[in-house]
Parts: C-alpha cells; sequence; structure tokens
C-alpha cells in the first residue's frame, strides 16, 4: 500500500493494491472519494478530495509517494464522520465487490421519525 498527498490540491490518493484489470470509477455519493476498481468491482485505490476536511493528514509527506499500512489508513480516515463513511465503504467494497446499501422509502424515513 502507498499513498500520494498533493497538499496543493489538497488531494491523498491510496494505493491499495495493484491492479491488472481496470475497470472504472466510483464516486461515492456522500462524500468527495473516488473509487478506482478492478475488474472484480473491488477498490484497488482511493482518492480523497478535500484531503484535509476528511483525512488526518498531519505528518504526511507532501508530494511523494511513500508506503503506508492498512491500519494508518484506517486511524487516518476515523478522524472526521465523513473519512470513517468512506473509510467503511471501501472495506466493505473490498469484501463484497458488488454490495450497494439498500435505499431506504420516503415512507419508512417518515415512519421512524
Amino acid at each position: 500500500m502507498r499513498y500520494f498527498y498533493d497538499r496543493e490540491t489538497d488531494v491523498v490518493s491510496f494505493t491499495l493494491s495493484e491492479a491488472f484489470d481496470w475497470h472504472g470509477t466510483d464516486d461515492l455519493p456522500s462524500c468527495p472519494v473516488t473509487l478506482y476498481l478492478d475488474r472484480r468491482l473491488r477498490p484497488f485505490a482511493v482518492e480523497v478530495r478535500s484531503a484535509s476536511k476528511i483525512v488526518n493528514t498531519f505528518g504526511l509527506q507532501h508530494m511523494q509517494e511513500l508506503p503506508i499500512t492498512h491500519d494508518e489508513i484506517s486511524r487516518r480516515m476515523f478522524w472526521s464522520a465523513t473519512g470513517r463513511e468512506a473509510w467503511s465503504t471501501v472495506v466493505r467494497r473490498m469484501l463484497v465487490p458488488k454490495y450497494t446499501a439498500p435505499q431506504r422509502s420516503a415512507a419508512v424515513t417518515s415512519s421512524r421519525a
């Protein structure tokens, strides 16, 4: 695993694994995070825009691709609620690639209020 942080554009990219068959990207609807997917639809890279608001960027080296562990990515992403939500989605998609959260209908949501 590796990371690349560009402080000037406030974007951090995490490369989780090598991708031999790139499939496409998936933008997470609730945050400025893009997942890069392999042919099995598993994320192999994550790009976080507005990174300083979502990820703990303190101590990340600027403009250098450097190694990082899964645990450190997790700790940095759990720094904010948005980061926690995004990282949970990444991990879930790594384990169950075609998983999509069920959409709640307006009737179900209003009945709980």
